[in-house]
């Protein structure tokens, strides 16, 4: 080990001469906070002052201890991934590796109950939509590499050709502003590139955080494309990753920024969301080529939750789940349903690529092509549900969705989706248009659940059902993972992180400064 940096984990006790170490690295885990001194941008590793050790304290807080002083470090809770992206389903060792996976989601949950308990043994599951391969999250920045350029300027500030030098004076024929020499130069910085670390970056950081961490980018133009700040849409960007990891990232840090007590900035609380990644993206044209590989993710989530309430009996547990993702969310809660029934706290269906039938326990009103969408036992497991849908939602859930479902087995798929889904609707022909409209079906997730089921009805009158219509507020499918500020208010604040109508806590998070917005026009039958 260098003697100016030390790599730590918890309670370990460092024999070495203190003054010789400068830097902390913990564990590929973001710190926030060394000492009493906040950090700005969370990192893997810190530089710091040795005269910052203390006596020791008791504390449950990771510390580097030398001899009689330590030095307490706080750090974040690595991320909560479970991966059920199902593999060829047609392999036939299927059911192994299926068994294999749910034992080794056993392991990883199993170290994870500590942390559950600590934050108010509580965990909350987010579950990702169609058409998300899994990436990665992006490598934290340690600093950001400045290249100068030098130019020698001419009269009134006009630049001259770089290339054009003599000892930094300009000859009166190489002027053409004048016939003096002008021993003019000026240096500037044309762009900064970022020098990553080998650590994921695994929260958000949007651009004005970074800034205050690295005052050397202050001009966003310095800045390589991708670099946005916390309102653009970076699917692509170089700060946070791509696929599920990005989706991830996106819903942590709105949930948490709902509840008025996360600024980007105050980390004690932060808590992280049981992310579960599945394989939805087998083919852009293929929206129903997906519920295979979601009924497969849905019974590894099943066993996840029942090992979870056979372990701690007392976890709450709450599910958050985006377009086809609530198919996964359904198939677990199917199962549950009969093994834990009233077991699930509340679970949030956002936007969902469901049939609006399939909260019903009525035998026949499966409204999907393949009557492959009934779940009549799903609502049994649940003490609470919130269905948040938009009828602006028209490219996904009423066209493509609408477009898969009106395919015939045996009819050219691709071309009819290909008409549907890349065709805008005023260029249809009428004959296109009518094949569109003759399924007559509608989405959960654009027109909300069908309110004139017998079922739905009793749950909606009992309160067990929520109903929260965004149309108002939202612009396509995918809103929710990088909100407007309606969004954030109107959807996070008032149906999800909420003391009166949504979760009451949320990790360690102080319940009585939740929101306790409403909305009577969303949650009352017309």
């Amino acid at each position: 080990m260098p003697t100016d940096e030390y790599d730590f984990s918890y309670a370990t006790h460092v024999q070495g001469d203190l003054s010789k170490i400068k830097k902390l690295r913990y564990d590929n885990r973001e710190i926030y906070k060394v000492g009493d001194r906040p950090i700005p941008y969370p990192l893997d590793s810190f530089d710091f002052k040795p005269e910052a050790f203390q006596p020791v304290r008791k504390s449950n807080v990771p510390a580097v201890q030398v001899g009689d002083k330590h030095l307490p470090v706080w750090v974040l809770h690595q991320p909560i991934i479970l991966n059920f992206r199902a593999p060829d389903l047609k392999d036939p060792q299927l059911n192994a590796k299926a068994t294999r996976m749910d034992a080794e989601t056993k392991i990883l949950l199993q170290n994870q109950l500590k942390y559950f308990k600590a934050n108010g043994k509580q965990a909350n599951f987010f579950i990702h939509g169609f058409n998300v391969p899994f990436g990665s999250y992006q490598k934290q920045i340690k600093a950001f590499q400045l290249t100068e350029t030098t130019e020698l300027m001419g009269r009134n500030g006009i630049s001259l050709a770089p290339t054009v030098k003599s000892e930094g004076m300009l000859t009166p024929s190489e002027n053409p502003q004048g016939d003096l020499p002008i021993p003019m130069v000026r240096k500037y910085n044309e762009k900064a590139d970022p020098i990553y670390n080998t650590s994921d970056r695994t929260i958000y950081s949007g651009l004005s955080i970074l800034k205050k961490a690295f005052p050397n980018i202050s001009d966003e133009k310095l800045l390589p494309w991708g670099f946005c700040d916390e309102t653009c849409d970076d699917d692509s960007s170089v700060m946070h990753g791509n696929g599920t990891h990005l989706w991830f990232l996106h819903m942590e840090d709105n949930l948490n920024l709902a509840t008025n007590q996360y600024d980007h900035e105050k980390y004690q609380h932060y808590l992280r969301l049981v992310n579960v990644a599945w394989r939805g993206d087998v083919g852009v044209l293929d929206y129903m080529g997906s519920e295979e590989t979601a009924n497969w993710a849905g019974a590894r989530l099943a066993n996840a939750i029942d090992y979870l309430l056979n372990a701690m009996p007392d976890l709450e547990i709450n599910i958050i789940a985006h377009s086809m993702g609530n198919r996964v969310m359904l198939t677990a809660l199917e199962a549950l349903g009969q093994s834990h029934p009233g077991k699930i706290n509340h679970v949030f269906s956002w936007d969902a690529s469901l049939p609006d039938s399939v909260l019903s326990k009525t035998a026949g009103s499966d409204k999907s092509a393949k009557q492959n969408c009934y779940f009549p036992h799903a609502m049994d497991a649940v003490k609470k549900i919130t269905v948040l849908y938009s009828n602006n939602d028209d490219l996904v859930l009423n066209w493509a969705y609408q477009a898969a479902n009106v395919v015939d087995e045996e009819a050219d798929k691709a071309e009819v989706e290909a008409k549907t889904i890349f065709t805008p609707r005023d260029k249809m022909t009428p004959l296109e248009k009518a094949e569109l409209a003759a399924t007559s079906l509608s989405a959960l997730g654009r027109e909300g659940p069908d309110m004139t089921d017998d079922f739905v009805i009793h749950m909606f009158k009992n309160g067990k059902l929520i109903l929260g219509d965004m149309t108002k507020y939202s612009k396509g499918h995918s809103y929710m993972k990088v909100p407007s500020e309606d969004i954030k208010k109107h959807g996070y604040k008032t149906f999800i992180i909420n003391k009166t109508q949504g979760l009451t806590k949320f990790g360690r998070y102080d319940g009585s400064q939740f929101s306790d917005f409403t909305a009577p026009g969303n949650t009352t039958m017309s």
